[in-house]
């Protein structure tokens, strides 16, 4: 009896560290710094990633932090450090990746996987002019069953997805989820802003401009 008690218990404990040690290895593919979930696009001549970056580690294995609270996401842009989260909201985590400021997005260590990098704003515009110009690109982008707003017919097979934003301005709150998404570039502006493209669903335009470098925005890379 003493026997099948030791066991028992032996038994208990070997399973209990194994569901402890799956509990705390995270390897799916959305947490790896690897480019297993991210099916390409060819645009033109430009590859694209088809889906918004989902990653937790920059090239080198390093952690990207991630930061929920709003303070501490706006104090990571004062500090210039980056800094990375999910949408508020449980149903955007699938397919819409996560938001990014422009310090994690530029880091010197790399932040899309090995081959791919941070499209600079002669990539944007390349990707507009292949598609028509601003006006015409809005339509093409977008993938029309996820938008509140906006009439899409994903010619492009882009698929953008309205992931909303996280604005500094806005004390580090979400906004724009439905109806609106923001791309970094590679191409900074000046020291506390960067160029950002934007696709909105009030709007018929795919335009560029200069945002706060501290602001979470999706990221979307192109191979080179």
């Amino acid at each position: 009896m003493k026997k099948i008690i030791i066991l028992l218990i032996t038994t208990f404990l070997l399973i209990s560290h194994t569901i402890l040690a799956q509990g705390t290895y995270d390897d799916t593919p959305s947490k790896k710094n690897d480019e297993t979930k991210y099916n390409p696009v060819i645009i033109g001549s430009q590859i694209w990633m088809r889906d918004n970056l989902d990653l937790s580690t920059f090239q080198n294995g390093d952690r990207i932090p991630e930061v929920n609270d709003d303070v501490t996401w706006v104090t990571n842009g004062i500090i210039q450090k980056p800094a990375s989260c999910y949408s508020e909201s449980m149903t955007y985590f699938n397919g819409y990746g996560k938001l990014y400021n422009w310090y994690a997005a530029n880091d010197a260590r790399g932040i899309c996987p090995e081959g791919w990098s941070v499209p600079d704003n002669k990539d944007w515009e390349q990707l507009i002019n292949y598609l028509g110009g601003e006006k015409e690109a809005f339509s093409k982008l977008g993938d029309s069953k996820a938008w509140t707003k906006g009439t899409f017919n994903n010619s492009s097979g882009f698929t953008a997805l309205p992931a909303g934003v996280r604005n500094e301005s806005n004390d580090g709150k979400f906004s724009a989820k439905g109806y609106a998404t923001m791309w970094w570039s590679s191409t900074p502006s000046d020291d506390e802003y960067g160029s950002a493209f934007h696709l909105n669903g009030y709007y018929t335009s795919f335009v560029r401009g200069d945002k706060y470098k501290r602001n979470g925005y999706s990221i979307r890379c192109i191979k080179k």
